[in-house]
């Protein structure tokens, strides 16, 4: 496999530990990573590149965030992988958008994977997928590697793939301001939260001044807060979550296409 790419957006780190894994897998090292959590990139990637595509999914669409990064990326005829990594619900259209957006910027998909990663949402109360992409997802992760390099050394008929999904694609959900708290007793002014904040909401200054407009909801910010100081007490979103859990507890394994 001769010029292996990746590209991903991983607020929380599940999203780059599926492609990890699949680049482990395919038995190529990767020279070149674009990672468009924190900002944009401009890159033309060449014909005889294969570019990996990995992009986490938000009530069953791409982030518009991580879409609005991508827009400098450009292909010539060249072949790429699209991959999605959901909260144990479902993928929905976000696969398919994936695909449009990518070969709409001049790749070529040939082949599409859907593994699950711990929800954004997911806390101890109500655990949802946690601890997940686990042992046995990054197991598959470096089987759909290797199914890569079949298709790529021409051990597997290339075709395009069937990706699932609908046109139009599921409607976004509207844009909301609540956005994650922060307790100030507990709040060890670690900055922790504003560094992993991929939109910058959070005031580097302050932790406790979110800026709701800009946040996407992500949660890297209560999830890398080692003392608990951050949290969502919005009942909307508690509502959500406890219908997650409620709900979307049955384990879903990861699915490829070709």
């Amino acid at each position: 496999m001769k010029g292996i790419k990746g590209v991903f957006f991983s607020p929380t780190g599940t999203s780059e530990r599926v492609l990890n894994a699949v680049i482990e897998g395919s038995g190529r090292s990767c020279p070149s990573l674009v990672n468009l959590t924190y900002e944009e990139s401009f890159c033309d990637f060449k014909k005889e590149d294969v570019v990996l595509f990995t992009f986490p999914v938000y009530a069953g669409r791409i982030p518009l965030t991580a879409l609005d990064r991508m827009r400098n990326l450009r292909g010539e005829g060249t072949r790429a992988v699209v991959i999605v990594v959901y909260g144990n619900r479902a993928f929905d259209d976000a696969l398919l958008e994936l695909a449009d957006v990518v070969e709409s910027q001049g790749f070529v998909v040939i082949s599409a994977a859907a593994f699950i990663g711990e929800h954004s949402y997911s806390n101890e109360i109500y655990p949802i997928a946690s601890g997940r992409p686990d042992t046995r997802d990054l197991e598959k992760a470096r089987q759909y590697g290797g199914n890569l390099a079949d298709l790529l050394n021409g051990a597997i008929e290339t075709a395009k793939p069937p990706v699932p999904g609908n046109r139009p694609y599921r409607e976004r959900v509207p844009d909301n301001p609540v956005h994650p708290i922060t307790d100030e007793d507990l709040c060890t002014l670690c900055m922790d939260c504003a560094d992993v904040c991929p939109t910058g909401a959070i005031d580097k200054a302050s932790p406790s001044e979110t800026d709701g407009r800009k946040c996407i909801k992500c949660c890297a910010c209560i999830k890398v807060c080692r003392a608990g100081a951050r949290t969502f007490q919005d009942p909307g979103i508690q509502a959500i979550t406890e219908k997650l859990f409620n709900h979307f507890g049955e384990r879903q394994e990861p699915e490829f296409f070709f």
